[in-house]
């Protein structure tokens, strides 16, 4: 089977290179055959450069509710190609949202979208993701990290080119439904939590009963 595969290597460490951006060093038994990937939850966000390089060094927005990190090993030929929608089902704290324009008028500057700080929360403006507006076309804009799972509230909208930041557009409503990793837990003196575990054995006697 062509790659991408999600199996014959392992991740050994994973940190902060800066306040914005994650470092992940990984092993692999494929030696020189691929190039890797790294997604956090199904966004792409770094790739190595050759088939020899072990680390990863990507921007991560930061967030109280993890995300998951996975490599992918991929075919050379095939860099730059975005194998997020193949990924299994994951818990995943962003939306993807398209935003199909038409007939918008000529001092369209941005397209952009927005979302409630949480379940069943009204849409904070403070929250949005921007791209520039070039042509009537699709434009896809994924949500930054939020909060706990459940049905959030999302707005798309264009905006024009006026000073000092434009006038918001007629705004499109819709919902989504985000499944996020529940935070870390703390224990009462903001420690994290520790866990240890003992060995033993056990002694089972059954009789068998036949069919």
């Amino acid at each position: 089977m062509a790659a991408p595969y999600l199996g014959g290597f392992r991740i050994v460490a994973a940190s902060w290179a800066s306040a914005s951006s994650i470092r992940v060093d990984f092993v692999s038994t494929y030696g020189s055959l691929y190039q890797y990937q790294l997604y956090a939850g199904r966004s792409l966000i770094g790739a190595t450069t050759s088939t020899d390089e072990r680390r990863i060094i990507a921007p991560l927005s930061w967030s109280l509710w993890p995300q998951v990190i996975a490599i992918v090993a991929i075919d050379p030929s095939t860099a730059g190609t975005d194998y997020g929608s193949t990924l299994p089902p994951r818990p995943y704290n962003k939306a993807i949202v398209n935003v199909a324009t038409s007939g918008w008028p000529s001092d369209s500057r941005l397209v952009a979208i927005a979302w409630g700080d949480s379940p069943g929360g009204a849409v904070n403006y403070s929250n949005e993701v921007r791209t520039l507006y070039d042509t009537d076309r699709t434009y896809q804009l994924t949500s930054l990290p939020t909060g706990p799972s459940g049905s959030y509230n999302f707005a798309a909208y264009g905006i024009d080119d006026k000073p000092v930041d434009g006038n918001r557009g007629t705004v499109t409503s819709l919902t989504a439904d985000l499944l996020t990793m529940p935070p870390d837990l703390v224990v009462t003196d903001g420690a994290r939590f520790t866990a240890t575990a003992t060995s033993g054995t056990a002694t089972i006697t059954y009789e068998y009963a036949g069919t």
